[in-house]
C-alpha cells in the first residue's frame, strides 16, 4: 500500500525534468481502455472455466453415486436375504424372476444416463426401447416400475431425465399396442 502511495513521487524524482507528465497520462487512458475489454474477456473465461468445472463435479458425483447403487444392486441379485431390504414387488415372484427385474433396472439406468449425457439421441433411445419393450421382462419391469420412473423423473422436473421417463412410457404403450410380448423362455432355443 506505501509503495502505491509513494509510486508518483518516485516516478517524478527519477524522470527527467522535461516529462511531458500530460502527454504520459494520456497515453496511460489509452492503455486503460484496452485493458478493460482484455479484463472482460479474462473474467468471462474465468466464469466459463468455474461453469465447466461445475458441470464435471456434477457428472462425476452423479457417477459416483450411480456405480455405488451398481454395486448394492449387484449384492441383492446374489443375495436374497440382502434383495429383502430394498422395496418388495408388486406382485409376489420368484427370486430369479425379482433377480431379471433388478437388472432391467440397471440397463433402463443406463440408457437414461447415456441419454441425458448426450451419449445416444433420441432416435437411438427410441429404438433400444422399442426393442426392449417387445420382451416379456422388459414390459413387466416398466410395468411394476413405470409410475416411480414417472413420478421421480417428470413429477415437475424438466430435462433430460423427465424426457426418457416420457419416451420410455410412449414406447411401453406403443409395444403393447403392437402385440403380445415375447415370452422370455422363447428367447433361446
Amino acid at each position: 500500500m506505501l509503495v502505491l502511495a509513494l509510486t508518483p513521487f518516485l516516478l517524478q524524482w527519477l524522470a527527467p525534468k522535461s516529462v511531458d507528465w500530460a502527454g504520459v497520462s494520456e497515453i496511460s487512458q489509452a492503455y486503460g481502455a484496452v485493458s478493460v475489454p482484455l479484463s472482460v474477456a479474462a473474467l468471462a473465461g474465468v466464469a466459463l472455466s468455474l461453469f465447466y468445472q461445475a458441470q464435471q463435479t456434477r457428472i462425476m458425483r452423479d457417477e459416483r453415486d450411480r456405480a455405488v447403487h451398481r454395486e448394492m444392486v449387484y449384492l441383492a441379485i446374489e443375495d436374497p436375504k440382502l434383495a429383502a431390504c430394498w422395496e418388495p414387488p408388486d406382485s409376489p415372484m420368484t427370486f430369479d424372476r425379482y433377480r431379471q427385474l433388478m437388472y432391467v433396472n440397471l440397463i433402463m439406468g443406463r440408457w437414461n444416463a447415456a441419454y441425458r449425457l448426450g451419449d445416444i439421441d433420441e432416435a437411438t433411445l427410441r429404438s433400444l426401447l422399442a426393442q426392449h419393450f417387445r420382451g416379456e421382462i422388459g414390459r413387466l419391469h416398466w410395468a411394476q416400475a413405470r409410475t416411480g420412473w414417472l413420478s421421480i423423473n417428470v413429477g415437475g422436473r424438466t430435462g433430460r431425465s423427465a424426457e426418457f421417463a416420457k419416451i420410455a412410457e410412449e414406447s411401453y404403450r406403443s409395444a403393447i399396442a403392437v402385440g403380445p410380448a415375447v415370452a422370455a423362455n422363447d428367447y433361446f432355443r
